[in-house]
C-alpha cells in the first residue's frame, strides 16, 4: 500500500512539474469607427486622453511585434472609451509614447512597447474631438 502511495505521489509530482502556464491573450481589433491614427484636418480638439496597457509574457518565444500591435489596439479602444466619458465623440492623433532614461519622450504613430522579463507595456495618447 505504501509503495502505491509513493508511486502516485511521484507520478503527480512529475505531471505537475511539467505543466508550464501559457499566456492567455485576448485579441483586439483597432476601433473601426471613431479612432484615427492621423490628426484630422479642420477638427478642434477639446483635450487629450491617455492609456496604459500592461500585458504578461510567460512565453519568451512570443512574437513581440504582434503582441505590441495587439495591445496598441486595446489602448486605442481604451482611448476612445475615455474620450466618450470626457464628452467627446472621437479620438484622433493616436500615438505610442516612449519615455527615455534621460527624461525625454517621443511620440510614434506605430506601436512601440517596452518589454522586461515579466511582460510588456504600451503607453498611448490621443486627442479628444467633439
Amino acid at each position: 500500500m505504501g509503495s502505491l502511495v509513493s508511486r502516485c505521489a511521484l507520478l503527480f509530482t512529475a505531471v505537475s512539474c511539467t505543466t508550464i502556464p501559457k499566456d492567455q491573450h485576448k485579441y483586439y481589433v483597432f476601433p473601426p469607427e471613431g479612432a484615427f491614427i492621423e490628426k484630422l484636418k479642420g477638427e478642434t480638439g477639446i483635450g487629450f486622453v491617455r492609456a496604459k496597457v500592461n500585458f504578461s509574457m510567460l512565453n519568451q518565444d512570443a512574437d513581440e511585434t504582434l503582441l505590441c500591435k495587439n495591445y496598441f489596439n486595446k489602448g486605442a479602444l481604451d482611448l476612445l472609451k475615455d474620450a466618450k466619458k470626457a464628452g467627446g465623440t472621437r479620438v484622433d492623433d493616436i500615438s505610442s509614447v516612449v519615455f527615455y532614461l534621460d527624461g525625454k519622450s517621443a511620440f510614434f504613430k506605430t506601436p512601440e512597447c517596452t518589454f522586461d522579463t515579466d511582460g510588456g507595456q504600451i503607453l498611448l495618447q490621443g486627442r479628444v474631438l467633439k
